[in-house]
């Protein structure tokens, strides 16, 4: 399985080998602690280049063992593996594996050749892991027609698994590679290993899918929900899949649900969102794991949003206020945990999703309580009176959570300081997709417990963390652009950061993205994510009356 960090990183020093940080200079800080974290590559292994050319030795074994000798060279967690990768690649390293994996798959294969193209596809598992080489993988067509082939052909595990691992470490972020790969006919390849009965093939399948439909606008959403019986795949994969497999399982689900509403209609259809509130269920015998629970939520969310019969049919649904009740209650806990930061993010947005359709058609919880008052120009409602529509009690979330492990009455500041600037702001920059995620998720659970907290609320008053925010939402990744979104919002909502929000331009990217007509960049097609939309709006608003609310406070 890739590594959440697709480049190795050193552990952080210790807390007294960093500089001290104050509000007025975490900005500047951060700039030394990324460089603190981030340190340069150890040297290359001296004997890289003898290896390089001992592998097409036309000695078989002579060339065997040289590669055996390259894979351990290059592996993602030796100090200097990268250094390696970047040595082994320069020197045609990536077309000399190509070349040596066709030269085995010519004529009859027999297990020694089966062993070799093995070997070939972890040296490339290992290159596929360093983003620098991303962008000439990816659009090498030698190399990508060897995988296909290779996933196509071959009946070895190792052989077809290791392929997809190469196809899901290069499209795991950058969404014009997503888009150069798709396009090369893996698509339906992949969904044909859905049904398979080896977990370990179908759940590599499902995650490449996963990346592959990830991307804002992309075609191959539409492509993959008309190819036969991937549907219906999916939803058998929600029940009897593994953790991860559920979990990529659900994030197709989540951006076939971002397309027409066709496919909306589809997925009703064939029975998954009823598969999708068992995940989430917490009062089922078998509770299943937060980070299983977040994708599910969101898969609803785009459901929900995307398709008025969706929504209505989830209102409609008995046991979701309890499902939702259950999940706000363990999803209280702030801590480290960033599968319970995703849980809480995911959580709030399918709140705001059936809030905000429940109050465009002027209904009423099962309370029979009224509606609060609305913004007249925008029909918006305020994200805790969503609760309300809803029937739900929003948690507290307390400050001094963040505290517990540190002694004194502002350990939360202190300790909330230290999360912002050292362990979650420089991670907004990484290629990592899944983790520029996680980074926001537990901003978002940071901002929202502090809320309530003038001396916490400090802390998030930082133009570097503003600035790096708005970068992201000119990101192409779906995911990406909802937890940014909903960072926004929390952070709209206190006074202190309203300010940094409008000076460093958040205002306008998130008003150019909720532009529903905006020509998507990169295939001259129209953007329309109903998710995305509803959050960039929401994020606006919130902007807008929050920017209203403090100049009426200024004298």
């Amino acid at each position: 399985m890739v590594q959440e960090s697709s480049i190795q990183v050193p552990l952080p020093p210790l807390a007294s080998e960093l500089p001290t940080i104050r509000n007025g200079d975490a900005e500047h800080v951060t700039r030394r602690l990324r460089d603190t974290l981030y340190k340069p590559y150890s040297p290359k292994d001296e004997e890289l280049p003898a290896l390089v050319k001992l592998v097409s030795s036309l000695d078989r074994g002579e060339g065997k063992d040289a590669l055996a000798k390259v894979w351990l060279l290059t592996l993602p967690s030796r100090e200097n593996g990268p250094a390696n990768q970047e040595a082994f690649a320069e020197q045609g390293g990536i077309a000399m594996l190509v070349d040596y994996a066709e030269a085995r798959l010519s004529g009859g294969v027999s297990s020694e050749d089966e062993e070799e193209m093995a070997l070939a596809l972890l040296v490339l598992e290992n290159l596929s892991c360093n983003t620098l080489r991303h962008r000439d993988m990816a659009l090498d067509p030698n190399l990508i027609r060897v995988l296909i082939t290779l996933i196509r052909a071959q009946e070895a595990y190792a052989i077809r698994a290791n392929a997809m691992k190469v196809l899901v470490n290069l499209t795991f972020s950058d969404v014009q590679l997503q888009q150069a790969v798709a396009s090369s006919g893996v698509l339906p390849l992949a969904a044909g290993f859905l049904h398979q009965d080896d977990p370990g093939l179908v759940r590599q399948a499902v995650w490449l899918l996963s990346n592959l439909t990830a991307g804002q606008g992309c075609a191959a959403r539409a492509e993959l929900a008309k190819s036969p019986g991937v549907l219906s795949n999916l939803k058998e994969l929600l029940h009897r899949g593994d953790s991860p497999t559920k979990v990529y399982a659900c994030e197709v689900i989540c951006n076939l649900a971002r397309g027409d509403t066709g496919t909306h209609a589809d997925l009703l259809r064939v029975g998954a969102m009823p598969m999708l509130l068992g995940l989430i269920n917490p009062h089922s015998e078998v509770r299943n794991e937060p980070e299983v629970v977040a994708p599910a939520l969101l898969a609803l969310a785009a459901l929900a949003v995307g398709n008025s019969s969706s929504a209505q049919g989830l209102l409609s649904e008995a046991q979701l206020l309890l499902y939702l009740a259950g999940v706000l209650e363990y999803s209280n806990l702030v801590s480290r945990n960033y599968d319970l930061a995703r849980v809480m993010v995911a959580c709030h947005t399918l709140i705001f999703a059936l809030g905000s359709f429940a109050a465009r058609n002027k209904a009423k919880d099962q309370s029979n309580q009224p509606f609060t008052e609305v913004v007249q120009e925008s029909g918006y409602v305020q994200f805790k009176e969503m609760f309300e529509i809803l029937g739900l009690q929003k948690p507290q979330y307390y400050a001094a959570c963040l505290g517990k492990d540190l002694g004194g009455p502002q350990s939360y500041v202190a300790n909330a300081t230290y999360q912002v600037n050292v362990e979650l702001l420089p991670v907004l920059k990484h290629d990592n997709a899944r983790m520029v995620v996680n980074a926001c998720a537990r901003l978002y659970q940071i901002a929202t417990c502090l809320a309530d907290d003038k001396k916490g609320r400090a802390v998030l008053t930082n133009a570097a963390l503003v600035s790096a925010v708005r970068d992201l939402l000119y990101s192409e990744h779906n995911s990406i652009l909802q937890v940014a979104l909903s960072v926004v919002d929390a952070l709209a909502s206190l006074p202190e950061v309203v300010p940094l929000l409008v000076a460093h331009g958040v205002m306008d990217a998130v008003s150019q993205l909720g532009d529903e007509n905006q020509p998507h960049p990169t295939n001259g097609g129209m953007v329309h994510d109903p998710l995305v939309l509803l959050l960039a709006d929401r994020a606006l608003v919130t902007m807008y009356v929050a920017q209203a609310t403090s100049d009426s406070l200024v004298p």
